[in-house]
């Protein structure tokens, strides 16, 4: 239902166009009716409606007027004026004060009909992102400092703060009344790969979208992570998750998890609930299988120290038996995946078992350096026959006087590919999928070529490639205009860009050789 205000000083013309509305185009509703401009103003303060409908001769501030200042203060809000003028000039003025359309007095059916099915376009897309620029709110409240949960970690949490007010410019509300923040949405989560990565993260420039089924898909913790939101009274809960299910498969990554609320969230709540899908879904991921769950009651995984296996790595380690350290991780590696193991709680045994080599002065590994180091593990964990492989790996480098030796040196091909193709097509609004697309393979194993060979993460190497190209246009173009250097280079949000651009180079654009803003 989307609302309507209507101006009008005439009580029996503001009857006559409310009920016609009612019964021409019942998905439009006249919720508020205001007898002059100002009052219009005030109610419009109150709670911004989705179309405003004004007469234009009308006392204290007339039709004209009233648009006049909704365009300084709601320019995105859809107006049309109806009046019993018919002079060209007049209408020209009108529309050129930027209303959507002027309907002549006496309105009939069809006219009314005609324009409100051509506006309803309009008004949709403008709700829509308008509640998608509230959902990325809601999701990016110290989403960049979200970190999973576990030994050695911070408590998992987006720390999503409860007073987040929904924008005063949409009303979400679908029966078209004034509480829009009390809507309650359908909930899911869900993730194309493994646990995000706490030093490389995935981070993407993707701004959402509402999809065809009806759900409203914005980015999560990294652009490995999609939230999917839907308004309950408009679609059902199983409805919802094949909905956001098919979101997930569109990608190739063989490890895919999902978990949806049980139950609808609003307000505090819904903050509240997006913490617990998190956690839930941290605690249900397990490399190279698709997972589905519905409801947030996913315990934490129990420790999975096995001290037989423990000893066995200790043994290879100190009797320097290199390639059977690599079995012995394998091992462990199909016992885990034949007992489901989440790959949270094989990430506990890793951490447990590194600081157990620096207990035993096998390495002089930090605490910094450890969790940096299983993080690397955990980003090339596709299976658990590749996080075998990279823990032992992993240990040999540690441990071994010739470790970092027996590291592969050889540049595979299509990293360098990926290198040049990315430095030659920044200004491209490219994203970790896109690519993955563009050289036929999955976004995780991408994100994995360029961490194992580059010590980047995808969006990393994309936000370099496009910061120096910027460097270097501002410095042989010193008096271009900060927003075209920003569109030149990729980024289509000048703010964004400066923000990218100072914490790489250390001032922001305009500091730099005196570039123009």
């Amino acid at each position: 239902m989307f609302s309507i205000l209507l101006a009008e000083d005439e009580p029996a013309a503001a009857r006559y166009l409310t009920r016609l509305i009612s019964e021409t185009v019942p998905d439009f509703s006249v919720t508020r009716t205001a007898g002059d401009g100002a009052a219009a103003l005030d109610m419009i303060a109150e709670q911004v409606p989705d179309l405003v409908i004004t007469d234009v001769k009308m006392l204290l501030m007339d039709g004209l007027e009233l648009v006049s200042q909704l365009n300084t203060l709601y320019p995105d809000l859809p107006v049309i004026i109806v009046s019993g003028y018919q002079k060209f000039d007049y209408v020209r003025k009108a529309l050129a004060t930027g209303v959507v359309d002027y309907l002549i007095k006496p309105v009939n059916a069809g006219q009314l009909s005609d324009l409100l099915s051509r506006v309803r376009k309009i008004v949709a897309s403008r709700k829509q992102q308008a509640v998608l620029a509230y959902l990325r709110r809601l999701m990016c409240q110290d989403c960049g400092a979200a970190v999973r949960e576990g030994a050695g970690s911070r408590e998992s949490s987006v720390n999503l703060d409860a007073s987040v007010n929904l924008d005063a410019s949409v009303n979400l509300d679908a029966s078209g009344g004034e509480s829009g923040a009390g809507t309650s949405f359908h909930i899911a989560l869900y993730r194309n790969g493994g646990l995000v990565s706490r030093f490389h993260p995935e981070v993407t420039d993707a701004r959402g979208e509402y999809t065809e089924a009806g759900c409203y898909k914005v980015p999560g913790r990294d652009g490995l992570e999609w939230a999917c939101f839907a308004p309950a009274e408009q679609i059902g809960l199983r409805d919802f998750c094949h909905a956001a299910a098919a979101e997930m498969d569109k990608s190739d990554d063989p490890t895919k998890t999902l978990v949806c609320s049980a139950a609808p969230a609003a307000g505090i709540e819904l903050s509240d609930r997006l913490q617990e899908l998190m956690k839930s879904l941290d605690r249900l991921i397990l490399p190279g299988s698709r997972r589905t769950h519905i409801g947030i009651d996913v315990p934490m995984p129990e420790e999975h120290w096995d001290p037989v296996s423990a000893d066995r790595i200790d043994f290879c380690v100190r009797e320097n038996r290199w390639d059977e350290l690599q079995e012995v991780f394998y091992a462990i590696a199909r016992r885990w995946e034949k007992i489901q193991l989440p790959l949270i709680a094989a990430e506990g045994f890793l951490r447990n078992y590194l600081m157990n080599l620096k207990q035993l002065r096998h390495t002089s590994l930090n605490l910094s350096e450890l969790e940096y180091a299983v993080d690397a593990v955990l980003a090339e964990a596709d299976s658990y026959r590749d996080f075998a492989a990279a823990a032992s790996r992993l240990v040999v480098r540690l441990c071994s006087p010739g470790g970092d030796d027996r590291r592969p040196t050889e540049f595979p091909v299509i990293v360098r590919e990926l290198d040049e193709w990315i430095h030659a097509h920044y200004a491209e609004p490219l994203t970790l999928e896109s690519v993955s697309r563009r050289f036929h393979i999955s976004s995780s194993y991408l994100s994995k070529l360029l961490r194992r060979h580059l010590g980047v993460s995808f969006g990393e190497a994309l936000s370099t490639a496009r910061i120096d190209a910027a460097k270097r246009l501002i410095e042989d173009v010193p008096d271009m205009l900060l927003k075209d250097v920003a569109a030149r280079t990729g980024y289509q949000d000048p703010f964004y860009f400066s923000k990218v651009f100072k914490a790489k180079v250390g001032v922001p654009p305009s500091d730099y050789h005196g570039v123009k803003g």
